[in-house]
């Protein structure tokens, strides 16, 4: 291996910020192109894009026939968001004969950031028709028709994988996916039986027949099933703690919901599964847990609906708190508030809460700004109260 490569894999496992001294231009001008494409594709693995253009720029410059420079240059372009410089790179790679179903996938997929699909399409289409094509065309189509709701077409494709695919369960899930798009639940479950026999040992078809029956909401059915199958499926998986939450919040089993959601949130951080928490924990009247809960979601700065309305329902529980308890959780609510409309306007709502909250704490002059802002947004958005 040069030697240089070499240097720069090992910057880029262990940085010590030698990377600009080891690509300075002098450096980078001694270094054979076989060399500037390997360095290249290092630097775009560890997402140096600038520097991986620079030790580019050469090739391209000197307008060497190196159709892996282009589609490296495409490739970084789609990193920095140039689109349209991204689509002339890969053009000119695939002129050059460079990897061309790879090269037409990845134009293909600009195309389709342009707004292009047709010409996506044709080109997804072009490359499959390659008799050495690999799935890869089918799939991008696949997700094209999806996004158009060619629902067909889709599983025209979807049917295709299976049978270049029989082992795979890549083309049977897709199909599925085409059933629930068009709301076909009993079509879908259905098509998952005629399957069954090839695949009911695999985790991804039972977490499909597990949602499907939750689908056509058969929660019964569907835990029975799951609690016959669930040992396919890694108890430490996100796919079986939402499988989890589904069925305990449909059988409306509170602890199991509860224990679900908040292993979705505090293992995978899904912050909707927070928010069922906290609204169960509303529903029991315990708005402590709620707010404990959905603390950590706020103090990460994602805030949302449920611990506004844990807050605004604590506070007004007057009844079963202390009055100075509730003016600190007035003045809590406002600072969440005020500070959620700060940073983002789509927040402006909750400012009607803070307003209320203000009304409590005899701020009416706070108070009538909260509504004023309420009111010029739903003036801005048209909405009509």
């Amino acid at each position: 291996m040069n030697e240089l490569v070499a240097q720069i894999e090992e910057e880029l496992k262990n940085p010590r910020n030698n990377l600009n001294e080891l690509l300075t231009n002098e450096v980078i001008s001694t270094q054979t192109c076989e060399d500037l494409l390997t360095i290249a594709e290092l630097l775009t693995k560890h997402n140096h894009y600038h520097e991986a253009k620079r030790v580019l720029s050469p090739i391209i410059d000197a307008e060497v026939k190196s159709g892996q420079a282009y589609y490296l240059m495409g490739n970084i372009s789609v990193a920095l968001n140039q689109i349209e410089t991204a689509k002339e790179y890969y053009v000119k790679a695939l002129s050059l004969g460079f990897s061309e179903e790879k090269t037409a996938a990845a134009l293909a997929l600009v195309e389709k950031a342009l707004g292009h699909r047709r010409a996506a399409e044709k080109l997804l289409k072009q490359a499959d028709e390659n008799e050495r094509a690999s799935a890869l065309p089918k799939v991008l189509l696949y997700s094209l028709y999806m996004e158009q709701s060619r629902f067909d077409e889709a599983k025209k494709i979807a049917n295709d994988l299976c049978e270049a695919l029989p082992w795979s369960y890549l083309g049977y899930h897709s199909m599925l996916v085409a059933f629930f798009a068009q709301h076909k639940y009993e079509a879908a479950k259905s098509y998952l039986d005629s399957v069954d026999t090839r695949f009911m040992t695999t985790s991804a078809y039972v977490v499909d027949y597990t949602s499907t029956l939750l689908l056509l909401k058969k929660a019964s059915d569907a835990d029975q099933y799951w609690q016959a199958h669930h040992e396919q499926i890694d108890k430490d998986s996100l796919e079986y703690a939402r499988i989890e939450a589904q069925i305990a919040s449909d059988l409306q089993d509170f602890d199991r919901s509860l224990m679900a959601n908040k292993l979705l949130y505090e293992r995978f951080g899904v912050e909707s599964a927070a928010i069922s928490a906290a609204t169960l924990l509303i529903m029991e009247q315990d708005f402590n847990g709620a707010l404990e809960f959905l603390r950590l979601v706020v103090e990460a700065k994602q805030f949302t609906k449920a611990y506004y309305s844990a807050l605004y329902l604590r506070a007004f529980c007057e009844g079963q708190v202390a009055p100075n308890t509730a003016e600190k959780l007035y003045s809590e609510a406002i600072r969440i508030y005020e500070e959620a409309y700060q940073k983002n306007a789509v927040n402006t709502y909750v400012m009607s809460f803070a307003a209320e909250c203000y009304r409590r704490l005899g701020d009416t002059k706070n108070a009538s700004r909260c509504d004023q802002i309420v009111s010029d947004f739903k003036r801005q958005q048209g909405i009509v109260s």
